[in-house]
């Protein structure tokens, strides 16, 4: 939970811990005010504060500069490391293929998700490709992506994937894709995309 200035709630359990990150050497003060909850309080607090989903931020490094090609053909799994200096899960892979979305999104079943990519580095000609999982048959939802901007959203939904697509600016050079998801609520979704124009 990032500290904002505005004031914060938490709900804990018996026994459970809390601790305070800070960076930058910085000293900060915190003011913490501590509230024993009867079970009623602690419903009624929760009924009126519902559950907050934070999208997900990955990040793709292609260390030796290698373009990112889609190979519809090819199943991609990068392994992400979570990264806390950045606060992003981090994968140097050099693959290509069709990433399925459950290796990014670990919704549950029929809840699918928004994603956006950007790619820096690349040559001014990244392109976002949805595939479809059974046929692998895929739709270039952007094309081409300049050079450190973000794509429009899409949609994808739980069993599409998304293959990604860019060549490197300057041959050695590193070329970086980051991929950013957002959950999808079953009982909003179609509203969502029908008001967005999807």
């Amino acid at each position: 939970m990032t500290l904002k200035p505005g004031i914060q709630y938490v709900v804990m359990y018996p026994n459970d811990k809390l601790a305070f990150v800070t960076r930058d050497g910085g000293r900060v003060q915190v003011v913490l005010v501590v509230n024993e909850l009867t079970e009623q309080e602690a419903v009624s607090w929760g009924a009126a504060h519902e559950p907050v989903t934070m999208p997900t931020r990955f990040r793709i490094i292609r260390a030796t500069g290698t373009a990112f090609a889609p190979n519809l053909a090819n199943g991609w799994q990068p392994t992400f490391e979570y990264d806390p200096s950045t606060g992003l899960l981090v994968a140097r892979d050099d693959g290509t293929g069709v990433i399925p979305s459950t290796s990014l999104a670990l919704y549950p079943r029929f809840q699918g998700c928004y994603v956006t990519v950007r790619y820096a580095g690349s040559n001014a000609d990244g392109k976002l490709h949805i595939v479809d999982h059974t046929t692998r048959k895929s739709l270039i939802a952007e094309n081409p992506l300049a050079d450190v901007k973000w794509s429009k959203v899409q949609y994808i939904s739980h069993d599409d994937g998304i293959a990604l697509e860019a060549s490197p600016a300057v041959a050695g050079q590193l070329l970086v894709c980051d991929i950013e998801l957002a959950l999808v609520h079953p009982n909003n979704h179609l509203a969502e995309r029908y008001q967005g124009g999807n």
